[in-house]
C-alpha cells in the first residue's frame, strides 16, 4: 500500500492508514478519540444545547467518524450524545446506517426502559436529518402493525414506540410530514387527539430548517414570542 505523510505547520502528524481515523477541520486534524472525548464531556447547558454546539464546531466532515464511534461505543449516555450530534449535522449519509441500527436493535417482546430510549433517539435523529429516505422509513413506523412484526408483545409498548415514530416524523419538518398530519387519514386513531400538537412540532421544525422564526398561531399576541 502506498504510504504518505500529512504535514500541519511543518510537522508530520499522520502516516498511512492512521489518516482514516482523522478528518481535517479548519486547519487542524481531528481524531476519532478527540470526538469521543467531546461527546463524553459533561453537559452544563443541557444535552440538546451541547449537541447543537458540537455540530456547529465540527461540521459534516466528521460524519463518518461519528458513525464509527456509534458502532464502537457501548456507554449509553455517550451514544445518546453522538446520535444527537449526528442529528444536528443533518447529513443524509447517516440515514442508511441509522436505519440499519434501528432495524437490527434487539428490542425483544418487552423492551426495557433503556431500549425505548435508544430507539427513540435513533428515530429522532432520523427525523432531524429529514431527508427523503429518512421520512420514507419513519412513516410506516407510525402503524401498530410494524411493531407487531417486530415482536412487541404489549399494546402499551407498541403505542409508546408508535408515538416515538410519530414525533420523529413530525420533527422532520418536511412538507410530506405536514401534509400527512393535516389530512389525518394515515394517523392511528389512538393519536388523533394529539394531531394539533404534532402539527405545531412539524411547523416549528420546518421554520428551523428554513432559518425563519416560528410564530405559534394559538399564542396570545400580547405575549407572542418567536423561536
Amino acid at each position: 500500500m502506498r504510504r504518505f505523510h500529512v504535514y500541519v505547520c511543518g510537522v508530520v502528524v499522520l502516516t498511512g492508514a492512521t489518516l482514516a481515523s482523522h478528518f481535517c477541520v479548519g486547519q487542524s486534524m481531528v481524531s476519532k478519540e478527540a470526538l469521543l472525548t467531546e461527546a463524553r464531556e459533561p453537559c452544563f447547558l443541557g444535552r440538546h444545547a451541547k449537541a447543537e454546539g458540537l455540530a456547529e464546531r465540527y461540521g459534516p466532515e466528521v460524519i463518518d467518524l461519528l458513525l464509527e464511534l456509534l458502532q464502537e461505543e457501548s456507554e449509553h449516555q455517550t451514544r445518546d450524545m453522538i446520535l444527537r450530534w449526528i442529528g444536528f449535522l443533518r447529513d443524509p449519509r447517516a440515514v442508511k446506517p441509522l436505519i440499519k441500527m434501528a432495524e437490527e436493535y434487539p428490542l425483544g417482546p418487552e423492551p426495557a426502559n433503556q431500549d425505548f430510549e435508544v430507539i427513540q433517539r435513533i428515530l429522532s435523529t432520523l427525523g432531524m436529518i429529514g431527508s427523503e429516505d429518512a421520512v420514507k422509513y419513519l412513516k410506516p413506523l407510525i402503524a401498530e402493525e410494524y411493531w407487531e412484526r417486530r415482536g412487541i408483545r404489549t399494546d402499551q409498548a407498541r403505542q409508546c414506540l408508535q408515538e416515538f415514530a410519530l414525533s420523529s416524523f413530525a420533527g422532520s419538518g418536511t412538507k410530506e410530514a405536514l401534509d400527512t398530519l393535516k389530512s389525518g387519514e394515515e394517523i392511528p386513531k389512538d393519536f388523533t387527539h394529539a394531531i394539533p400538537g404534532f402539527i405545531k412540532s412539524c411547523e416549528r421544525a420546518m421554520a428551523y430548517r428554513e432559518h425563519r422564526p416560528y410564530v405559534d398561531p394559538d399564542a396570545d399576541p400580547r405575549i407572542q414570542r418567536t423561536e
